[in-house]
C-alpha cells in the first residue's frame, strides 16, 4: 500500500506542480501582503515556503514560512522589489516528497506608497494587532497596516480614475474592492481587474454641475449594489428672484449584477415643495436637497438608513413599502417624528452598529467638538437614546472639530475605528473610551519643506487583503487513515458546503460546516468513497467560489 501511494504522489508532483500557482510565474502585483498557493501534494503534512531576491540562490532566504497547507499569507515584501519563491513538501514523518519549480514575481511602485511623499505616522499603539490587518484609505488610494506601512495601492484603470478623486473605497465580503467617482461606481479585484461597474447613461443636461454618483457605494451580501445618486426632476420652484425648472434630488438605487435597478428610493418621498423652499434653498445652486451623504442597510436587508448632512437627519426607510419608519435628528417642517433631535449635527456615515443601534460620526457645527455616537433605534414602546459617545478632543495634538468628511467602524474586537475626515487623524477607541491606536496621515510639502496633514473621506478596516479563501487537499492522519482536509485560509470566518460526487457526477454526500481562520475540517474517506474517479467540491457560502479536488483510486 505504501509503495502504491508513493508512486501516486510522485506522479502528482511530476504533473501537478506549476498548476494553480498564485501568484502566477512572472506576475506583477500592487501589494506587499501576498497569498501564495501551490498545487496540493497528496499526503503532504508540511509545506516549506522559501522566498529570496531575484538574484538570490535560496542559500539564505529573506523569508521562510512553514505551513500545514499549500496556501499561506506572507507580509513584509517591498514595493519595487523583485523576488523568487519555491516550496518543499514533506510527509508526516518529515520525508521530502518533492520540491517545486522556482517562480518569480515583482511588486510595482507608486508615488502613493513612496515614504518620501506620504507617511502614516503611528503615534500610539497600545494593543496587539494582527499583522494581516489592513485599513483602506480612499483619498490616499492605499491600504495600510497597523504599523502605518502601506501594503496595497490602487493603480489607475483609465483616465477617469487618474483624473478623479475616488471616494468610499472599501473591501467587500467577497474580497473585492468597491469605490466611486462622480461618473462611475466600480468593483475591482485587489489586482485592479474590473468586476462590475454602473451602466453608462446621461443623467440630464445639467450633469456638468452634478455628481451622478456621490458619497456611498456598497456591495451587499446578496451580490447587489447600493448607491447614492443624483437626478433632476422637472418642477418649477421660485425663491425670491430665483427660479429653477429642474430640481436636483438624491436617490438611492440598488443594482443587480446585470446593471438593472431592482430598488429605488427618492428624497421626494420625504419632502414637500414647502420643505424645499424653507430648508432646501441650496437646490437653487444645483445641490441636492439636504446633502445626502450616506446610505446603509440593516443586516436582514429590510431597512435602509439615509443620512442628510445639512438636515442633521438620518432616515430609516422600509425597503418593501419605501415608506419612512423613523427619522432621527433635526426635522424638516413636514416631518412630525420626534426621535434623536439634537443628537448630532452635520453627521457622516450612519451605519447599523448592532441590532437596534446606530453608529454615526458626528461632525457637529463648526467650532464645536466632533464625536462618535451610538444611539438606540426607536420603536413603538420607547424613543431613541444616546447609548455611548466619545468626544474627539481627547488631546491637543490635533483639532477636536472636523467640519467635513469622516466615518467610524465597529471592529470585531469591539473597538471603534475612527477617521476624523478633514482633521487628518485615524484612531481606535475601546468601549471604555481609551484610545488604543492613533495615526496621522501626512504628505510632504515641497514648497514649505514640511509634513502636512492629509485627509481622507472614509476608512475601511479588513482582517487582511484575503478575507475569504480556502484550500482543499488529500491528507493522512497518524493512523494512516486517508481524509480530505478543507482549511479556511482566509482571515474571516466562513461557511462551506462539501459535495462528494461519483465518476458519473452522482452526488454521494453533502456536508455543511463553518470554519474560523486557519481552522480545518476533515472528511474521512470510507472504502465506498475510495474508488476511481470520485471528485470533491467545496463551495464558499459567502462568495460562491468553488474549490475542487480529483484523484484516482488509492
Amino acid at each position: 500500500m505504501k509503495r502504491s501511494v508513493i508512486i501516486f504522489f510522485l506522479m502528482s508532483l511530476t504533473f501537478a506542480w506549476g498548476q494553480s500557482i498564485i501568484p502566477e510565474h512572472n506576475k506583477v502585483v500592487n501589494y506587499t501582503q501576498i497569498l501564495f498557493q501551490t498545487t496540493p501534494v497528496d499526503f503532504a503534512s508540511i509545506y516549506e515556503f522559501q522566498f529570496d531576491s531575484i538574484d538570490g540562490d535560496f542559500s539564505k532566504p529573506i523569508f521562510q514560512k512553514i505551513d500545514s497547507t499549500h496556501v499561506t499569507i506572507v507580509n513584509g515584501f517591498e514595493f519595487g522589489g523583485s523576488y523568487k519563491w519555491k516550496v518543499n513538501a514533506y510527509d508526516q514523518h518529515q520525508n521530502l516528497l518533492g520540491a517545486s519549480d522556482i517562480f518569480n514575481f515583482k511588486i510595482r511602485k507608486s508615488s502613493t506608497v513612496d515614504d518620501a511623499n506620504f507617511r502614516f505616522r503611528v503615534i500610539k499603539s497600545e494593543k496587539d494587532f494582527n499583522e494581516n490587518e489592513v485599513i483602506f484609505l480612499d483619498y490616499s488610494r492605499v491600504a495600510i497596516n497597523r504599523k502605518g506601512e502601506p501594503v496595497w495601492f490602487m493603480p489607475a484603470l483609465d483616465e477617469d480614475i487618474r483624473n478623479s478623486r475616488i471616494r468610499d473605497m472599501k473591501m467587500t465580503g467577497f474580497g473585492t474592492i468597491t469605490y466611486l467617482t462622480p461618473k462611475s461606481c466600480r468593483e475591482v479585484t485587489i489586482d485592479n481587474q474590473l468586476v462590475w461597474q454602473t451602466p453608462s447613461h446621461n443623467v440630464s443636461s445639467n450633469d456638468s454641475v452634478a455628481d451622478v454618483y456621490h458619497h456611498e457605494f456598497t456591495k451587499t451580501s446578496r451580490n447587489t449594489y447600493l448607491v447614492l445618486s443624483k437626478e433632476f426632476v422637472d418642477k418649477t420652484l421660485t425663491n425670491g428672484d430665483q427660479t429653477i425648472n429642474q430640481v436636483p434630488i438624491t436617490v438611492v438605487k440598488e443594482y443587480d449584477q446585470n446593471g438593472e435597478v431592482i430598488w429605488y428610493w427618492s428624497s421626494l418621498n420625504y419632502i414637500t415643495d414647502n420643505d424645499l423652499l424653507e430648508v432646501g434653498k441650496k437646490v437653487f445652486l444645483g445641490n441636492t436637497f439636504g446633502h445626502a451623504n450616506s446610505v446603509s442597510e440593516s443586516k436582514d436587508g429590510k431597512k435602509v438608513y439615509v443620512g442628510f448632512r445639512d438636515l442633521n437627519s438620518i432616515l430609516c426607510v422600509n425597503k418593501e413599502s419605501n415608506k419612512l419608519i423613523f427619522s432621527y435628528g433635526d426635522k424638516i417642517p413636514s416631518d412630525t417624528t420626534k426621535n434623536g433631535v439634537g443628537f448630532f449635527k452635520k453627521q457622516h456615515a450612519a451605519i447599523p452598529y448592532s441590532k437596534g443601534k446606530i453608529l454615526v460620526f458626528n461632525n457637529n457645527i463648526r467650532g464645536s467638538t466632533s464625536s462618535v455616537i451610538i444611539f438606540s433605534e426607536a420603536n413603538d414602546e420607547s424613543e431613541s437614546q444616546i447609548i455611548w459617545e466619545f468626544p474627539c478632543d481627547f488631546d491637543t495634538l490635533m483639532p477636536g472639530n472636523s467640519d467635513r468628511m469622516g466615518n467610524a467602524e465597529h471592529l470585531k474586537s469591539d473597538g471603534i475605528l475612527v477617521n476624523m475626515g478633514s482633521v487628518a487623524r485615524l484612531f481606535e477607541v475601546n468601549p471604555e473610551k481609551k484610545v488604543t491606536w492613533d495615526c496621522l496621515p501626512e504628505q510632504w510639502n515641497q514648497d514649505s519643506l514640511e509634513w502636512r496633514p492629509y485627509s481622507n473621506y472614509r476608512l475601511n478596516h479588513q482582517s487582511s487583503l484575503y478575507p475569504k479563501y480556502a484550500s482543499i487537499s488529500l491528507k493522512k492522519d497518524i493512523n494512516d487513515e486517508n481524509y480530505i482536509s478543507i482549511c479556511n485560509e482566509g482571515t474571516d470566518s466562513d461557511d462551506y458546503k462539501l459535495i462528494i460526487k461519483s465518476k458519473k457526477g452522482k452526488i454521494l454526500d453533502t456536508v455543511l460546516f463553518d470554519l474560523n481562520h486557519n481552522q480545518s475540517y476533515r472528511y474521512y474517506l470510507s472504502k465506498k468513497i475510495i474508488s476511481k474517479g470520485h471528485s470533491f467540491e467545496v463551495i464558499s457560502e459567502s462568495t460562491g467560489k468553488t474549490y475542487e479536488l480529483n484523484f484516482s483510486a488509492l
